[in-house]
């Protein structure tokens, strides 16, 4: 059977490596969270909850919404693989009036989320990822801290968010209804009626295209009997016809052509079930915050809408006119940017006379040390704010503020240091605060349409010529991409900088002939080049670079040895050979064990590129795997196959499997001659599932050898008296990342040759 297809790295999933849940009825609902503030109790709200990533981001959610302790709280893994594990979560968050905090899939709870666990002091945390995601480590980080950990973690997304439901009745809900998704297929119908089944406290399950996972489908018939209305959300493209008439009770569809249009049918066949004070709008692409948002906004039956870059026009056009105008931003300008932002909750959308009157949209001004803002006044309008953004900042998602403006003032200059750069363009909006409205709790806050204007008329930025690659061009993923330009005459007192816009921003230094093709992303990518003195820009250019995927969709890891069937060597290590996939960064193994009615996950190995791969033993029992590789951002999974292991024998003792992977050293070269006292950097990159590995670096010659460096260390230097830790001749340098037991190592060497 062909798993899921291919899925984007930023919204698609991991299946999760759990151990089966175990259930535990739960009776003290009446003591919980007797502190919590719904969002309309905030007195003047903040219109953006957003941190430098998604955990402090899900922790100030968890803050506004939460301002003193909590009963409980929902962990869910925040890494993008992973998310879908916690879609369902929402109406149990509901249920049980608690926050839900993401964390990493590191050995311990992400910053953020312990800061935010530690001041909610809740009693339980119910995890909603399995052990392979959420580590046994964090579990016992949480019992430290006095937290009980509640395990809901399935063999998959579909017994996740059946035992999510299952978690519900016992806690005293009795359903009458059910929503029903397509969960990783199209995970954004999940939030969009994510924050209406939470404050309904109805479950959310998910399905495949066309059948009922049999998980699903067996809780589904032990409700049948008191389902009254069941709901898809989605088009038949991800839930089949026949899946929905399979479901109890009515049964209606909500859906659209695209995650939009389904957000927005969702929005208008649920108008009655909104109370319309406040609206929450979140990425629809990266659908974290939306995630961590989803129990804030049930508290106030709010609506969570999904947006793009910019935001889908039928959707503006229908939050405009039908949405209350108190809109908050789930997550920082750079997935919800604030032009979408002001679209939504600005009073100018019915009033175009609110605007800046001087100075003009486009002016080129000269710069005297001030420039002065003004504006037509807002009638009732309790106070104003400005803000300046620099286009041509190296971070151009930061923004200065100028605020506390009192009303009936319709003029402010701008301090020398808020437009400091000759040639930059800088953007100006006016900001607004209306009178607080007592059915709402909140005040209204708008902004007037932004205007964009240049300091200097004789800006001192010249054209740079980029020579490659060309504008508009068109490459596949694993190709090199060097970025090239004239370098003008001055080039050796300048630094370059490269602002990458796309389906993420990226801005890092760069120099000539520089490889890039690691910072591209599938589609259109805006690239600048900007040539600096300090922080003036001298030279620009700029041009588009389209990547598609560096092979075919089909082409997916399926495992060659051991077929499917089969019945392995439970004495010794087991080799699992895969189908290499063109252009895969990484492949991972997923391994689980049949036991009767319970799956256990018995482990998620990463296996860098390597397409062959050493197992421990596998014994006395039937075993699942497959193979998934990791290519140009995308996910794709090998068929799944099933082998059966007799017992093994006690008397056969097998050598631990043990696998390398190779680590790329990128300092010094290979072969590089060294003399005297000159500096050797060692550098290596560290692969993104190597970050918590200890690394032993061994440095080998005819003496004998030294250790105990680290990464970005000179190691041309004197260990002791009269000894350097390189010594005449060849000096074999490997670096080794591993952990205590672990079966996989990153491995690689450099030979420096040593004169002293």
């Amino acid at each position: 059977m062909k798993r899921s297809n291919r899925r984007q790295l930023g919204i698609l999933i991991v299946l999760s490596l759990m151990l089966f849940t175990i259930f535990a009825p739960v009776n003290v609902l009446a003591e919980t969270n007797t502190n919590t503030l719904q969002a309309t109790d905030l007195g003047k709200p903040d219109s953006r909850f957003g941190g430098i990533d998604q955990y402090e981001t899900s922790a100030k959610i968890a803050e506004a919404g939460w301002k003193g302790t909590s009963y409980a709280v929902v962990l869910a893994a925040g890494t993008q693989p992973n998310l879908i594990d916690a879609m369902s979560a929402g109406p149990l968050a509901a249920m049980l009036m608690a926050p839900l905090v993401l964390t990493d899939s590191g050995n311990q709870l992400n910053p953020f989320a312990k800061a935010e666990i530690t001041r909610l002091k809740p009693q339980k945390a119910y995890i909603t990822s399995g052990l392979a995601v959420i580590k046994p480590a964090v579990l016992e980080e949480l019992k430290s801290m006095g937290v009980t950990p509640v395990e809901l973690g399935g063999y998959d997304q579909y017994e996740t968010a059946v035992n999510i439901a299952k978690e519900m009745q016992s806690l005293g809900d009795k359903f009458t209804k059910l929503y029903v998704v397509a969960g990783w297929v199209s995970p954004a119908d999940a939030l969009s009626i994510g924050s209406i089944a939470a404050s309904e406290q109805t479950p959310i399950l998910t399905t495949t295209k066309n059948e009922l996972p049999a998980k699903v489908k067996d809780y589904v018939d032990s409700l049948s009997g008191s389902i009254t209305n069941s709901y898809v959300i989605g088009g038949t493209a991800v839930v089949s016809d026949e899946v929905k008439n399979s479901l109890p009770g009515n049964q209606q569809r909500y859906y659209g052509n695209t995650k939009y249009d389904t957000n927005l049918d969702v929005l208008k066949k649920c108008a009655d079930k909104l109370k319309n004070q406040v609206v929450y709008i979140a990425n629809g692409e990266t659908l974290v915050d939306a995630l961590a948002g989803v129990p804030l906004a049930a508290l106030d039956a709010a609506p969570i809408i999904l947006t793009a870059k910019t935001m889908d026009p039928a959707l503006l056009n229908y939050a405009k006119t039908n949405l209350s105008l108190n809109v908050i931003a789930l997550g920082g300008k750079a997935v919800v940017n604030q032009e979408t932002l002001d679209q939504l909750s600005s009073y100018e959308n019915k009033n175009p006379a609110l605007k800046i009157t001087a100075p003009q949209d486009g002016a080129v001004l000269d710069y005297d040390g001030e420039v002065t803002v003004t504006w037509a006044a807002v009638p009732g309008a309790t106070g104003y704010t400005v803000e300046v953004h620099d286009l041509d900042n190296p971070w151009p998602y930061l923004a200065d503020w100028v605020t506390n403006i009192p009303a009936g003032t319709q003029t402010f200059t701008l301090p020398k240091y808020r437009i400091t750069t000759t040639g930059h363009h800088y953007v100006i909006t006016v900001h607004y605060e209306m009178p607080i409205d007592p059915d709402v709790g909140s005040a209204g806050l708008g902004s007037m349409p932004p205007i964009q204007v240049q300091i200097g008329k004789s800006p001192n930025i010249s054209p740079l010529v980029i020579t490659s690659p060309g504008s508009d061009a068109t490459f596949s993923f694993g190709t090199q991409i060097p970025l090239q330009w004239n370098d003008p005459s001055d080039a050796s007192k300048l630094n370059a900088e490269v602002l990458i816009q796309g389906n993420i921003i990226t801005e890092f230094p760069i120099q000539n002939g520089q490889d890039i093709s690691q910072h591209l992303y599938q589609g259109k990518n805006h690239v600048t080049v900007s040539l600096k003195s300090d922080d003036a820009v001298l030279y620009q250019g700029s041009l588009d670079i389209t990547m598609i995927p560096s092979s075919p969709m089909s082409d997916t890891p399926d495992i060659l040895t051991p077929s499917t069937g089969s019945t392995i060597d439970p004495n010794h290590p087991l080799t699992v050979t895969w189908k290499p996939v063109a252009g895969a960064t990484d492949y991972s193994i997923s391994v689980y064990r049949e036991d009767g009615s319970i799956t256990q996950g018995v482990g998620f190995f990463h296996t860098g590129t390597l397409t062959s791969f050493q197992l421990y033993p596998l014994s006395d029992g039937q075993y699942h795997m497959f193979v998934r590789a990791e290519v140009d951002n995308l996910l794709r999974d090998g068929d799944l196959i099933t082998v059966n292991a007799p017992k093994a024998d006690p008397s056969i003792v097998s050598p631990p499997p043990l696998n390398i992977i190779p680590l790329q050293i990128v300092s010094p070269t290979n072969n590089i001659t060294v003399t005297g006292n000159e500096p050797v950097i060692l550098k290596w990159n560290v692969p993104k599932f190597a970050t918590f590995l200890n690394a032993d670096v061994r440095i080998t010659s005819s003496l004998g050898y030294t250790s105990g460096y680290y990464n970005g260390e000179n190691i041309n230097r004197a260990i002791q008296k009269d000894m350097n830790a390189l010594t005449p001749g060849v000096n074999h340098v490997t670096v080794t990342l591993s952990e205590s037991g672990d079966i996989t190592q990153y491995q690689g060497s450099v030979d420096i040759i040593y004169n002293p």
